[in-house]
C-alpha cells in the first residue's frame, strides 16, 4: 500500500494537542521527503526537521555504511503509520553484513559549538519503532548503539577520555541481548534497548565486574519488553544526570523505560535508581548535570572486523522534552 505525501512541509517544531510549540526541545514526524538514492540528505534533514547534521551512505560520506531516509511505505507492511496523521517514517537502514564493515551512519541533534545542556540533563525521549524482518528486508540485530550523545560534542565520545571532559554520561543501547539483569538471548530480529553509564554499579550483575554497567530491562516479563519484529512499539525513556532527582539520593543518576505495542497500554520495562534499586549504584561523573551538546542516532552498527549483520529500522514521531507532560499523547 502507497501513501504520498501532502504539499506542504511540516514545521520544525510540530504542534500536539494540548502542547505549545516551545514545550518540545525536538519533535520530527518525519513528513518530509528524503531520497534513499539520491546525495544531499544531510543537507534536507537539517532544513526540514530538528536536526543539525547527518551522515549516511547515499551523501558519499566515508565509512558510513548505512542509509538515513524518509518513506511512505515499508515492505511487507500495509496498515495505517502509528504517529499523529502519518504518511511517511523515517528508515535506518544499516548495511554493516552488506558492505562489510561498522557502521557510522547517523542523525545529530545539538552542536558542539553550541551551549552546555542542548541535551539536558534530565531528558525525556519518545518515538515509535518498527523492526522489518520481511521482504528483501530480514533484519537481524546483534549490537550497536542507538542514541549515543557527547557531552562537549566531540566524538568518540567515550569512557575512556573522560578525564579531558570528552565523554558520555549515558549511552542508549540496542542489541539482542537484555543485558542485566534477565540475560535473554533474542533470535530471529528480535531487539532489547540497554544503557550502559559511566560509573553504573549493578554488584549482583551476572558476572561482576565486567557486566556491572549493562543495564538492561529489569521489570516485568519477557513479553513486556522484547522488540519484536514487524510490530510498531512505542518507546519512553527517562535518563536524569541531573543529581538532584527526588527519586534518588543526591548525585545519583536515574534511568528509567515504558513500552506499549499500538492498541496497548503502557507497562514500564526498567527502573534504575541509584542508591534505591536493589543492589545498584549510580554515582555520577563531575559536569554529569550540565548534560551533553550533542547526541548522534544510532552511529555505530556491528563490530569493527565481524558480528555483522543488517537492519532495517522504521522510526514515527520523534520527540524529546524536560517534562514527561511535553510528549505527545495518542488515544488509541
Amino acid at each position: 500500500m502507497r501513501r504520498y505525501l501532502p504539499g506542504f512541509l511540516v514545521p520544525l517544531m510540530l504542534a500536539f494537542p494540548s502542547h505549545t510549540m516551545a514545550e518540545l526541545l525536538a519533535s520530527d514526524e518525519f513528513e518530509y521527503a528524503v531520497e534513499r538514492n539520491k546525495p544531499g540528505a544531510s543537507k534536507a534533514f537539517v532544513a526540514k526537521g530538528p536536526w543539525h547534521g547527518a551522515k549516511t551512505y547515499q551523501d558519499g560520506r566515508t565509512g558510513a555504511r548505512g542509509y538515513v531516509y524518509t518513506t511512505d511505505s515499508i515492505p511487507g507492511y500495509a496498515a495505517p503509520f502509528p504517529g499523529r496523521k502519518s504518511r511517511r517514517v523515517l528508515c535506518m537502514e544499516a548495511l554493516p553484513e552488506s558492505l562489510k564493515g561498522q557502521t557510522d551512519f547517523y542523525l545529530q541533534y545539538g552542536s558542539s559549538s553550541g551551549p552546555p545542556g542542548q541535551v539536558p540533563a534530565n531528558t525525556w525521549f519518545q518515538f515509535w519503532i518498527y523492526i522489518n524482518r520481511s521482504d528483501n528486508q530480514m533484519s537481524d540485530i546483534l549490537g550497536g548503539k542507538f542514541i549515543y550523545p557527547s557531552r562537549d560534542g566531540v566524538y568518540p565520545a567515550t569512557n575512556r577520555r573522560r578525564g579531558r571532559g570528552n565523554c558520555y554520561h549515558w549511552l542508549f543501547t540496542l542489541g539482542s541481548w537484555s543485558r542485566e539483569p534477565f540475560d535473554i538471548q533474542g533470535t530471529d530480529g528480535q531487539g532489547f534497548f540497554s544503557n550502559r553509564p559511566p560509573n553504573a554499579d549493578f554488584t549482583a550483575a551476572s558476572e561482576y565486574p565486567t557486566n556491572k554497567d549493562k543495564l538492561g530491562q529489569n521489570l516485568g516479563r519477557r513479553k513486556d519488553f522484547i522488540l519484536e519484529p514487524n510490530r510498531w512499539h512505542l518507546v519512553k525513556v527517562h535518563i536524569d544526570t541531573s543529581g538532584k532527582s527526588p527519586l534518588v539520593p543526591a548525585g545519583q543518576g536515574v534511568y528509567e523505560v515504558w513500552m506499549r505495542e499500538k492498541d496497548q497500554p503502557w507497562r514500564k520495562t526498567t527502573e534504575w535508581l541509584g542508591g534505591k534499586t536493589r543492589n545498584f549504584t549510580w554515582r555520577l561523573l563531575p559536569q554529569a548535570d550540565e548534560g551533553n551538546k550533542t547526541f548522534r542516532m544510532p552511529t555505530t552498527v556491528g563490530g569493527v572486523t565481524s558480528k555483522w549483520a543488517d537492519y532495517w529500522i522504521y522510526m514515527d514521531d520523534f520527540a524529546m522534552a524536560t517534562l514527561e507532560d511535553d510528549l505527545p499523547v495518542y488515544g488509541d
